[in-house]
Formats: C-alpha cells, sequence, structure tokens
C-alpha cells in the first residue's frame, strides 16, 4: 500500500510504503524515537493532507484538552502527574497554556502560562468563549473570566458542581452549539449536576439531573444556556461519553467506551432524551447479565441492542480509548472530509474520520484515518480542534499508555497540526471585526467555533437590526452557513414563526430538521407548528417532529403522534425509538389514539404494528404482547423480543397475563413456557401441583443450558446441586458452565467444598473450572476458593500456580494476594507466579509493597523490569528479535525445521499470544506450567538421577526428553522413584537480556503467525 509519510521538518516528503516506514523507525534508537524532531515520522496521513509539529515539551506536557480563539492560538489544558494525588510532598498541579505561533510558519514560538493550580489538576475540558474560559474539572466546571481582555483572568466561578470525582469517567468539555447553547456531557462516574451554589439542578421536565436515579442512568448529555438555566438531559445510558460534538443543523454527534476489552466502543448519533442501553434500563444491571433475546454478538450485547427503548449504534469502532470528537465544517482539507466527523482514539493511535449516511430515519457511517501512527504506540491522540483558517490541530498525550492511572510518562506532549498539504508552511491569522454586520457575519461563517461564538452573540444581541444580513446569508447556496444564519432568524423577537414557517417548506431536508429542532426553543405553539408537517416526505423530518413531542403529555399530542407512528414501516429501529422518544409519558393516550387509527386505517402492515406494540409502555400492550406470542404465524425464533418487552412494563396485571401464557397448549406449548418462567416474577406466584409440573418439565428440558441454570437460580432449587455439578463437570467453558460455578460456591447451595474436589482431581476440566472461578469478578465466595486452594499443599503446583493467576483478575483478588505473600504460611516457591500478578497491578502501592517481600525480575544490568504495560507501548526490531532468538531460545525450541525439539514449538506462537502472554511466559515462566511440559525426576538404581520431560509412560517404560531434545526410554524395574518437579525448564531468560533485547525478541515471536 502507498500512503503520503509527512515529515516534521517539511521537507523531502515522499511517498513511502508502510513497511519502509516501520524499517525507518524501529532502526532508530529509543532515544531517538522519543525526540520531538522525530514526532510524525511514523505517521501515515491521505494525500492532499500534512501533519506538523506545532508545539511540544517543554513548553507542554501531558495535553488532555485543547481549544483554538478567534486569533488562533491554541489553549493547552495540562495535566502532569495526571491522577496522582501527592508529588514530591505536595498536590500536584494542573495548567493552561497559551501557544501563539508569532511568525506565521505553522509552529509555536510563544507560550504564556495563562493558570497554573491544583484546582484544575486533572482536568479534562477546555473551551474558550469571548472572554471567558470554562474548565472541566470533576466536581466542577470553572469559568475564568478575563474582563479587560490582556489574557489575564480576573475572576473565577463555578457554573456547575457536584459532578463526581475528578477523572476520566465524570465531566467532560464544554461546546458551543448552533443555537447559542452550551453542550456537554458526563461519564458514568459522575455526580448529582448542581448549581454553583450547591444545589441540586432539575431539568426542563422537573427531573433532578442524578445519574442511576429514578429517570437517568450512567452517562448524560446536556444542554443549557450559558449561564446554566434552561437545563436540558439530551441523551442517557452512556458508559463514557468522552465528548460531545454539534454540527450546524443541531445534530449531536458523541464517541462511548466500552467496559475495557470488549472491543466495544462506539459511535453514536444522538436522538435527543433517547436511552443508549450500556445497562438494563429496569434492573441496572451489567450488560453481561444473561436476559430473554440476549444479543449473540458482544458488541450488540454490550448496548443492550436487542431492547425496547434503546437507540441503535450508528457504528461499533472496536478496541480503543476514544476521546476528543467534533463536526469538521470548515473548506481548507480536501473536499472528502469537509463536514465529516473527526475523532481522536488514543489506544489505537489514531484520529479518524466518520461519514454519516442517511439510512431511514437515522445513519450509516464508515470510518477512514486521518493521522495514523503505524509505529510509535506513544503517539495517543486526546483531542482535536479547527482552526480559524480551517486547518485541525490535535493534542497528543504521548505516553505507553492511555492516560488516567495507567500514566507512565510525565514530562511528554506534543501539538501537532493538520493541514492541506499547500497550507502546511504558513499559519495565518484570520482577522475579523465583529463591531460590525459584515465582521459578525464573517465570524458566524469560521470554521472555528469561539469565532463563531463571537459572531453569533454579537448578531443575537442586534436583533432586528441584524435580519437582513442573516436573510442574506439563509438565501445563500451554502447549506451549512444558512442552517447557522436560521438559528438566529428564529430567535428575533416576532419574527420567530414566519421564519421557522419559512424554512420548514424549504427543499432541503437538513434546512426543515433544523426549523423542527429551533421550534421547540422558539416562542411559538411546537404543536401548532408541527401540526401541519406529518405529510413531510422525508422520514428524517417525521423522527423529528416525534422527538419534538417528547414532555408533552396531552391528547393533541397523542394525535400527532399517532399519525407519525402510522408511517412506521416495521424494518426502521431509528424510527421506532424516535416514536418511543415522542410518547414517553404519554403513552397512554399515545397507543389508544394509534389503536383506533388503525382500527379506521385497516391498512398498517402486522410487522410495523407488533413493533410498536413491543415497543410500546401502556398497560393496553399487554394483551396484544400475549397475542403476538400464541400467534402461529410468527416462528418462535422470531417471538423472543416479545417476551423482553414484559421486562419493560410495570403493571400488577403483568402476572395476570404471563400466568396466561403458562398454561397455553399445543405445538408451541413447551417453548412458550420456558421462556414465560424466565420473565415471570417469583412473588404471588400459584406453587401448586400444576404450577411445579411445568417447572420440573421445564428444567429437565432444557438441563445443561444457561436458561437452565438462570431457572435454579431464579426459583432458588437447592435441590438441583448435582445437576449442577455435573454440568459444570461436562461444559465447564461454556456461558451455563461459568454460571454454574457461581451458583455452586454461593452460601445457598452449600457446594464449595465439592467444586474444590473437582478442581483437585487435576483432569482436563479442572483448570476450566478453576478459571471460571477467577472470572466471577474478586467477589468473596470466589477469593475463598482460590485462597484455599493456593494455600492447600493438597493441589498440584500446577493448580496453584493457576489459582495465583486467576487471583490478579480482580483488583480485591490483588489485595488479598499481598496479603497472602505477607504472610508467614506463603509458600516461597511460588514468588515468581505472586510477581506476575504483583508487579504488574495497576495500583503502584501494590507494586512498591510487594517489592519487600519478592524479589522484582531484573533484566541484564540488574535493573527491575518495567511492568508489562510499559513494555507493550515499544515496538522492537523483528530482525534484531530473531538474533536473540537464536542465541538464547533455539536450545529449546523448535522454529519451523530448525531449532531443538525440547520445549513448545514456536512456529506460529503469534497466533496464539498476544505481546502480554509473550512477555509473561518470559518474564515469569514459572507461572503457568503447561502439564505438556511438566519436568519429571528419575532416580535410577545405578545411581543415575535422570532429568527431563515426560514423552510418554507404559506399564514397562517411562520415555523421558532431555534437554537438547533426546528421548530416552528406562525399563520401570529399573527406577528408584519418580517425581513431578515444581518449576519449569525454561530460565527466566530477562536476566540474560538488555530491555531492548526482551523487547526485539517479542517483537520478533509476535510475528510468527499462520500463514
Amino acid at each position: 500500500m502507498t500512503i503520503f509519510c509527512s515529515c516534521d521538518t517539511n521537507k523531502n516528503r515522499s511517498t513511502e510504503t508502510e513497511e519502509s516506514i516501520k524499517k525507518r523507525y524501529v532502526e532508530m534508537s529509543i532515544e531517538e524515537r522519543r525526540n520531538p524532531i522525530n514526532a510524525s515520522m511514523s505517521f501515515v496521513t491521505p494525500n492532499g493532507v500534512s501533519s506538523t509539529l506545532f508545539a511540544s515539551e517543554p513548553s507542554i506536557i501531558n495535553p488532555t484538552n485543547i481549544d483554538i480563539d478567534h486569533k488562533g492560538r491554541i489553549w493547552v489544558l495540562e495535566s502532569p502527574n495526571y491522577s496522582k494525588k501527592v508529588v514530591n510532598g505536595a498536590p500536584p498541579k494542573g495548567r493552561i497554556t497559551i501557544l501563539e505561533d508569532t511568525d506565521f510558519d505553522g509552529k509555536s514560538d510563544s507560550s504564556t502560562v495563562y493558570y497554573e493550580g491544583e484546582d484544575i489538576h486533572s482536568a479534562i475540558g477546555i473551551a474558550v468563549l469571548g472572554n471567558r474560559v470554562y474548565v472541566t474539572r470533576s466536581p466542577d466546571i470553572l469559568v475564568f473570566t478575563d474582563d479587560n481582555e490582556d489574557d489575564k483572568y480576573d475572576k473565577i466561578e463555578k457554573l456547575f458542581t457536584g459532578l463526581g470525582n475528578p477523572g476520566d469517567h465524570s465531566a467532560h468539555a464544554i461546546t458551543f452549539g448552533p443555537d447559542g447553547k452550551l453542550y456537554w456531557n458526563m461519564g458514568n462516574y459522575g455526580g448529582p449536576v448542581k448549581d454553583k451554589y450547591g444545589k441540586q439542578v432539575y431539568d426542563k421536565l422537573g427531573n433532578p439531573v442524578i445519574p442511576d436515579g429514578d429517570k437517568y442512568i450512567g452517562g448524560m448529555i446536556f444542554r443549557c444556556n450559558v449561564d446554566g438555566s434552561d437545563f436540558e438531559v439530551l441523551g442517557h445510558n452512556f458508559r463514557n461519553n468522552y465528548e460531545v460534538a454539534v454540527d450546524s443543523y443541531g445534530n449531536i454527534w458523541q464517541s462511548d467506551n466500552d467496559d475495557d476489552g470488549n472491543q466495544s466502543c462506539r459511535l453514536n448519533y444522538i436522538i435527543e432524551q433517547g436511552n443508549y442501553g450500556y445497562l438494563d434500563e429496569m434492573t441496572r444491571e451489567s450488560w453481561a447479565i444473561y436476559r430473554t433475546n440476549m444479543e449473540e454478538k458482544i458488541e450488540d450485547r454490550h448496548w443492550h441492542q436487542n431492547d425496547p427503548g434503546v437507540v441503535p449504534n450508528l457504528l461499533v469502532t472496536g478496541a480503543g480509548s476514544p476521546a476528543g470528537i467534533m463536526v469538521y465544517e470548515g473548506v481548507q482539507l480536501p473536499n472528502n472530509f469537509q463536514g465529516k466527523i473527526f475523532h481522536a482514539d488514543a489506544g489505537p493511535n489514531v484520529v479518524r474520520v466518520y461519514s454519516p449516511k442517511k439510512n431511514g430515519a437515522g445513519f450509516t457511517a464508515d470510518a477512514k484515518e486521518l493521522v495514523k501512527s503505524i509505529a510509535d504506540q506513544w503517539f495517543r491522540p486526546v483531542d482535536v480542534a479547527t482552526a480559524p483558517d480551517g486547518s485541525v490541530f490535535v493534542a497528543d498525550w504521548y505516553d505507553p499508555g492511555v492516560g488516567g492511572a495507567a500514566a507512565a510518562d510525565f514530562s511528554k506532549g506534543r501539538i501537532f497540526r493538520v493541514s492541506a498539504t499547500n497550507h502546511s508552511l504558513n499559519y495565518p491569522v484570520i482577522n475579523i471585526d465583529i463591531n460590525s454586520i459584515d465582521g459578525a457575519i464573517q465570524a458566524l461563517e469560521s470554521p472555528n467555533i469561539s469565532t463563531r461564538y463571537l459572531g453569533w452573540n454579537k448578531l443575537h444581541s442586534m436583533g432586528a437590526a441584524a435580519e437582513s444580513a442573516l436573510l442574506d446569508l439563509y438565501n445563500s447556496k451554502n447549506q451549512i452557513l444558512r442552517a447557522r444564519s436560521l438559528w438566529l432568524l428564529s430567535k428575533i423577537k416576532g419574527k420567530e414563526e414566519h421564519y421557522l414557517r419559512l424554512a420548514s417548506k424549504d427543499k432541503n431536508v437538513n434546512i426543515r430538521i433544523t426549523a423542527i429542532r429551533a421550534a421547540k426553543q422558539a416562542n411559538v405553539n411546537f404543536l401548532n407548528f408541527a401540526s401541519g408537517l406529518t405529510n413531510d416526505m422525508s422520514i428524517a423530518v417525521c423522527r423529528e417532529l416525534a422527538i419534538g413531542l417528547h414532555g408533552i403529555d396531552n391528547s393533541k399530542a397523542a394525535e400527532l403522534w399517532a399519525k407519525l407512528a402510522l408511517k412506521h414501516n416495521g424494518t426502521d429501529r431509528w424510527y421506532l425509538e424516535a416514536l418511543g422518544v415522542g410518547a414517553a409519558n404519554n403513552w397512554k393516550n399515545c397507543l389508544s389514539e394509534y389503536l383506533r387509527l388503525i382500527n379506521k386505517e385497516k391498512q398498517i402492515s402486522k410487522a410495523a404494528f407488533n413493533d410498536v406494540v413491543w415497543r410500546s409502555r401502556d398497560e393496553k400492550s399487554l394483551p396484544l404482547l400475549v397475542d403476538i406470542i400464541k400467534s402461529d404465524s410468527i416462528p418462535n425464533e422470531n417471538k423472543y423480543r416479545f417476551f423482553r418487552a414484559f421486562n419493560f412494563l410495570k403493571f400488577p396485571s403483568k402476572q395476570k397475563y404471563l400466568i396466561e401464557l403458562l398454561k397455553v397448549e399445543g405445538d408451541n406449548a413447551a417453548f412458550i413456557q420456558r421462556q414465560t418462567l424466565q420473565i415471570l416474577n417469583t412473588d404471588d406466584i400459584p406453587m401448586n401441583g400444576d404450577f411445579k409440573n411445568i417447572l420440573r418439565k421445564t428444567l429437565s428440558s432444557i438441563s445443561g443450558t444457561l436458561e437452565y441454570v438462570n431457572l435454579v437460580d431464579k426459583f432458588g432449587l437447592i435441590d438441583e446441586r448435582q445437576r449442577l455439578l455435573t454440568l459444570l463437570q461436562e461444559y465447564p467453558n461454556s456461558e451455563a458452565g461459568l454460571k454454574a460455578s457461581k451458583l455452586l460456591i454461593d452460601s445457598r447451595f452449600q457446594a464449595q467444598n465439592l467444586v474444590l474436589e473437582l478442581i483437585k482431581k487435576g483432569d482436563s476440566s479442572s483448570l476450566s473450572i478453576l478459571e471460571n472461578i477467577g472470572k466471577h469478578g474478586g467477589t468473596k465466595s470466589s477469593l475463598k476458593v482460590l485462597v484455599s486452594i493456593i494455600m492447600d499443599a493438597d493441589y498440584s503446583d500446577i493448580i496453584r500456580n493457576k489459582a495465583i493467576h486467576f487471583m490478579g483478575y480482580s483488583w480485591g483478588g490483588e489485595s488479598e494476594l499481598l496479603n497472602l505473600v505477607k504472610s508467614n504460611n506463603w509458600d516461597k516457591k511460588f514468588n515468581q507466579a505472586a510477581a506476575s500478578i504483583l508487579f504488574n497491578a495497576y495500583r503502584t502501592e501494590i507494586q512498591n509493597e510487594a517489592s519487600f517481600y519478592i524479589k522484582q525480575p531484573k533484566n541484564l544490568q540488574g535493573e527491575p523490569i518495567a511492568p508489562i504495560r510499559d513494555l507493550l507501548a515499544s515496538i522492537g526490531n523483528i530482525s534484531k528479535g530473531k538474533e536473540v532468538f537464536n542465541k538464547l531460545c533455539a536450545t529449546c525450541h523448535m522454529l519451523n525445521d530448525s531449532g531443538t525439539d525440547f520445549g513448545p514449538k514456536l512456529s506460529t506462537i503469534g497466533s496464539k499470544l498476544a505481546k502480554e502472554g509473550l512477555y509473561n511466559a518470559i518474564l515469569y515462566p514459572n507461572q503457568a506450567v503447561n502439564y505438556d511440559y511438566q519436568g519429571v525426576e528419575l532416580k535410577l538404581k545405578d545411581g543415575t538421577i535422570m532429568v527431563g520431560l515426560l514423552e510418554s509412560e507404559t506399564k514397562e517404560t517411562i520415555t523421558i526428553k532431555q534437554i537438547g531434545g533426546s528421548l530416552n526410554e528406562v525399563l520401570k524395574t529399573q527406577i528408584i522413584s519418580k517425581k513431578i518437579l515444581e518449576n519449569s525448564f525454561m530460565p527466566n531468560l530477562a536476566t540474560a537480556m538488555k530491555e531492548s533485547e526482551l523487547i526485539d525478541l517479542v517483537e520478533y515471536l509476535s510475528s510468527l503467525i499462520k500463514p
């Protein structure tokens, strides 16, 4: 593949292959790689686009967020020692630095500290709007005001407080919207939103803005006036929605982080007031908890995509650490980037560009790369922002980790400028006089948000005096600028409805949608405005009308909603969820009117009707769901979703309808009864003979499945213990086996000793059962089992080593393991296994305390080996790694047709183990010895001691493979004793290598994959 590579020198740009770029990079020393001169050495960008270094350490360190003012200056929010509580005996400080290019050559040559203080340490959001600087550092959003515009703040106030603790998952950056309002968001560790006086904030609908309260769940998106009033919650039930972006039409875009390791990070299009499905809406349980109609793919399961009331994901971006996001509405970059979403994803070292395309009432999107580091994994883009000239700036955290508690380097940071290739050598200042109408219009047209803010406020303050200029802009051909002018025209007193009506008839669908959104904010009667628009041919316009009905709970709104509901085609989930948002708190009226219209029209498709019933939250949907489930015209595999719908209906009568389903007869009776038992409330069940017979018959028919285990758990059937044990032995690697192990070690079932006996057998299922225990997330019962195994010499060393390994699956396990190591009963032969966990813990206090009790592995120079997570950030040299392999590894391992056949063959080891696993195997060889490579010591009658691997054993002989690969057969009559060795034959090679050689070796081994 040929790509465009840009170098920091802005000279000698050439077309290179990825392979040649990687080769140049790996040939550099570690010091050269980290030097800012070579900052973009490993970058690739599309044709026509250049990336150049604008600023780096020591001018800036650890940038977490940036913004760009109307003068083109970069405001950098820095957080050295991010997440640390104390540095050199004092609380660490954060800093706001203003970077400026005074000679317009595209590089910063001026650096001014605007503010430095403990109150902005670990801050992660900055917005420069006029003479105010908004800094987000939970629990507060601070406002720095510069009254005389001398770049020195005159006062600091709070806009909001109570927003959780400082950190990645709390409040994030503010941005300015086309409607003159502030938009921002907060992750799932945020707190109740309070005003600057500490009083609870309520939204426009009267709900307290509290994460995980009665109304909202987890991460949320907000909109409010500049002074914090008119507060709205625009979406909820995110995990860690890092930033929000709003385009000129009022479309809202946002990314969200998954639970780490699930490759399910996502991009969302925001349907206002939508639920985005991170936790179960009704129970608040994790996405991993079993439920009816559970999604097959993790990326769907993670976000409850099969649940009624959950807005679809626009795009799943996989593994990563999505951070800053914006919509690029400039014209400097090539056409294929204009109007697109730019997104910094620190995990995979990339800035992506998403191109949304309309799909029914929603969107699809694809992803391309704007800037990608293909070799330097320290490149950690955390934010993107557009400058007044249309170029884009990227903040680079620059660290082997992705920030947060994993930060390892506290001395570096970079800012890059991404521009059209023919603009890369200069960075002009765009001078605008906003005191004139023409100047204010020019500011409103800017691709830079801070500049637009100045223009918007000036034009808004002028009111009718700006009408003519705004109307000229509205009549232009540029749809983005038309939308910006419409927002202001709709706010001119006395002219609101005139311009909204005008725009609602526009040929451009985006302008019509903007008019509907503006009408919700304008001084007009929304129902009167919307009533004449339901015949619009665009389903996206109808979507916006439905959303606009949210919070209006009268019969007139229901009439309008029902007309919109008739447009649902039975396949457009985006539109269905918009209908759900519009009917919220008005379902009784809405569903009644919908059923009336259906009886009158009698032309709606069955699929569309069933969809609306499935999404409904009204009691009248209960008998309709029963009829759908009983229907013979719908295949059973399509009925799971309708069973799931019962979980979202909180009416006392629900139990009656479910019991009715239990009594169904016919060919589908067993299927219906099985699913009904899964969702039946255990309270008020008629525990008579008929019910018990149905329950027992169902259990027998699904024995060995996850459904079976769930029913045993739900009804507390302790007498099913033996069948659970059988299931655990036969299917230890299944989800049913995992759940069965959790039940069996629970105090209710009193089977912990039985599980321990299964593990002690040491057969093929023992390690799988043990791994199940480790996966239970450090619960009290699981840790009790693991500890009992570790401290019991009756278990094999392999089992005990594995138990130590699984202690590392949870923070509680790490802490408990450290306590074991500190105890007098600890067997030091397991120090290496414990070291693999404790010296790679994310909590440095665990690492530090462990070093008093266990020797930390050291390299050839006698220095402690870095934690594996830090080693992972470095890219080694494959050629040099091969040399290390030939020198140190080939004496025991085969590689294709060369080497020694003693240890495991490594020809395709890169397909089996990720780099983390390779490091672990090299640094801690005794941590997990495979049964096939367990050492044995034979003492013979003639005094010979033979040591090697047990190759085979018959009634008469034992054959062992000795170091070097030779096979020796020994008659059992000649053997005095046979002893299984505790440790691996593999030495700790780290003591024979430099750290750079270790990195090279792992790079080489990871390249050995299946062809």
